[in-house]
């Protein structure tokens, strides 16, 4: 019952999806097998080397899981930005879902020959348009978090190509998503921006929508181990397009003929837990980023003036633009930052 439910639901925002979309396949390359190679704690901002038999998120608190191998990924390079999409389900469509879940995690994967490490910035949104620019000007709302992830694993340290599974540990950031009934076509969104040296970078690109399809009514997702023996599934209304920031709304050359034009990503909630608290790094001090010695990627973009008053950080909640970070000093003598 549910499965025919979303199949409709899924079809349905398809087929309101009328972009104009670019070829863009001359990206894509073949992705070695992916290795989990850690997990970074947002909260602190420390990468954890990942263990000997560990993974990167369990089945069961998936409630977005488009992790169905393609075997390529798309070497946008260096900063190039993308916004990708999907549906999170409310109570409205899936028994048993929620109005707003709080995460834990997520589990990005991409792939690298830089020798040296890799920074994220990625962006969650729980009101986004499908292909919609990084400024809004479909509709969209601004992203409810964002996350900075510096010095993650580059290529195979030789420079040769590595492609890597990292986990986003959301533990006691407050991040909450809404969920939806899948038929407004403002659902959730997912921006990448990688940052690296080397020739080749950019995330690995998943879904298989007519073999591997979304969700079964119980996490959101498809368990079943028929895909690839490892119960991975499509992400439920992920589309084939996405918008790649200076171009526009493109995809692959057209699935199943080419590769599906959406990107890894599997997410965790806390299934049951209140969303109370928590804040963002946009606006409010109290959420400033970690930063460390090095260089750190930010972005102002669909940042806001709206935060609250705080005396703390003496901040009247009127500067422009303003993404909050904090540094704490390594050694004593003087700073300096540039921008």
């Amino acid at each position: 019952m549910f499965r025919s439910s979303v199949a409709a639901i899924t079809a349905l925002t398809l087929s309101g999806a009328a972009f104009a979309q670019t070829d863009f396949s001359s990206v894509i390359l073949p992705a070695p097998p992916g290795t989990f190679v850690g997990t970074y704690h947002v909260a602190s901002g420390k990468f954890i080397p990942a263990q000997p038999g560990e993974e990167g998120i369990g089945v069961g608190d998936e409630i977005f899981n488009n992790t169905a191998p393609s075997g390529f990924f798309a070497n946008f390079g260096d900063g190039v930005g993308i916004i990708d999409e999907g549906i999170i389900p409310d109570n409205s469509l899936v028994a048993g879902g929620q109005a707003e879940y709080l995460l834990n995690r997520v589990l990005v994967a991409y792939c690298s020959n830089s020798t040296g490490t890799v920074d994220l910035e990625m962006n969650l949104y729980d009101s986004y348009a499908a292909c919609d620019d990084f400024a809004g000007t479909g509709g969209s709302a601004p992203p409810v978090f964002t996350i900075m992830a510096t010095g993650l694993p580059g290529g195979d340290g030789v420079g040769g190509l590595a492609c890597s599974f990292v986990a986003l540990d959301l533990t006691g950031a407050g991040v909450c998503l809404a969920g939806t009934d899948g038929t407004t076509g403002f659902d959730f969104g997912y921006s990448y921006r990688f940052f690296g040296s080397g020739s080749a970078l950019g995330p690995i690109l998943t879904g298989d929508p007519d073999n591997c399809p979304a969700g079964d009514g119980t996490f959101y997702q498809n368990p079943v181990v028929g895909c690839d023996g490892a119960g991975t599934g499509s992400g439920f209304g992920a589309q084939d397009s996405f918008f790649l920031d200076g171009v526009g709304c493109v995809n692959f050359g057209g699935y199943p003929t080419n590769p599906f034009g959406s990107t890894h990503l599997a997410v965790g909630a806390d299934l049951g837990e209140p969303c109370e608290g928590g804040c963002t790094s946009n606006d409010d001090c109290a959420c400033a980023i970690p930063i460390f010695d090095g260089v750190t990627p930010f972005s102002t973009l669909l940042a806001t003036t709206d935060g609250p008053v705080d005396l703390n950080c003496q901040f009247d909640g009127q500067t422009y633009h303003d993404i909050w970070f904090v540094y704490e000093a390594t050694c004593t003598g003087e700073l300096e930052v540039s921008t």
